[in-house]
């Protein structure tokens, strides 16, 4: 009985503590057009699952380091693996331990000892299962649902995703906008820096911030590339945040603070460095858009 179209055209786990089991399952398996991976133990079964998807997966309930129903649990628990068949061939009888191992996440369960055509049989069941399509119940307010996306669709685009799960989140050392030199708006020392975090609500609105240290121990410090405005960045609770921003302890400092932060010869400078990086910012967007897989013009 033939269960994939070719040799090795379907990919299954084994996972099985016993040698003599786990080539028992090769034997029939290979026999019968698939591809079998195997694993003695909890954590190996998990990493040969994770690393390459398998079309199904048959686990014994009793696997060294941890179970099979933590297997299946953990597998059911990950996106990759949710909707991976899992058949639990085993030499447990209670029926509550059965019971339980159907709860974990386990498709179908057999009992030791399994002849060869009622295991291939089980497998072709449960492959052909996983291969239809899941329907989904019809809602009350699912054709007004359709309806309103029919309205708003324009002919020939896909519609778009939510933004805030369309743009990706990146943080680097290497930004396309060069982070600027900064002072400590504190003790005056050259801020040291650390990374930079490229993000926005999509690839037309990019934001980049950069992330200085004082070698004073004052603090860190996030530069905001959009309004051109550093921050001193309040890590208490770990997160990346808003305190005190430069202007504010420019206008608590001294008059002749403030003329030197000031003068006329530095306002220049940075007039034209703004203006220099808002040209150069017109010709980034795009390349963020690319990066980030975000296809729509600025």
């Amino acid at each position: 009985m033939s269960i994939g179209h070719g040799p090795g055209s379907v990919r299954i786990l084994v996972a099985d503590a016993d040698d003599d089991t786990r080539s028992f399952y090769r034997g029939s398996l290979g026999r019968a057009g698939c591809d079998v991976v195997d694993a003695e133990n909890g954590p190996d079964a998990l990493v040969q699952a994770l690393g390459q998807r398998p079309a199904l997966v048959i686990t014994e309930v009793s696997l060294p380091v941890f179970d099979g129903y933590a297997l299946c649990e953990v597998l059911r628990r990950d996106a990759m693996t949710r909707t991976v068949p899992i058949l639990v061939v085993t030499s447990e009888t209670r029926q509550a331990e059965l019971e339980r191992v159907r709860i974990a996440g386990a498709d179908a369960v057999l009992i030791k000892p399994v002849a060869p055509q009622v295991l291939l049989s089980e497998i072709r069941r449960l492959l052909g299962r996983a291969a239809k399509p899941v329907k989904k119940p019809m809602t009350p307010d699912a054709p007004a649902k359709r309806s309103k996306r029919a309205v708003n669709a324009v002919p020939g685009q896909h519609p778009r995703k939510p933004l805030a799960k369309a743009h990706l989140h990146v943080e680097t050392t290497t930004p396309l906008a060069p982070p600027p030199d900064m002072v400590c708006p504190s003790c005056d020392r050259p801020l040291s820096y650390e990374c930079s975090h490229i993000g926005g609500a999509s690839g037309c609105h990019v934001e980049q911030w950069d992330d200085y240290t004082c070698p004073g121990s004052c603090g860190t410090f996030q530069y905001r590339q959009r309004t051109q405005m550093l921050r001193r960045v309040d890590d208490s609770d770990g997160r990346n945040p808003v305190a005190d921003d430069v202007d504010a302890a420019a206008g608590r400092a001294s008059s002749l603070e403030r003329r030197r932060f000031r003068s006329d010869a530095e306002m220049r400078a940075q007039q034209v460095g703004l203006e220099r990086q808002w040209n150069e910012r017109q010709s980034r967007r795009r390349i963020y858009a690319i990066m980030l897989g975000n296809q729509e013009e600025p």
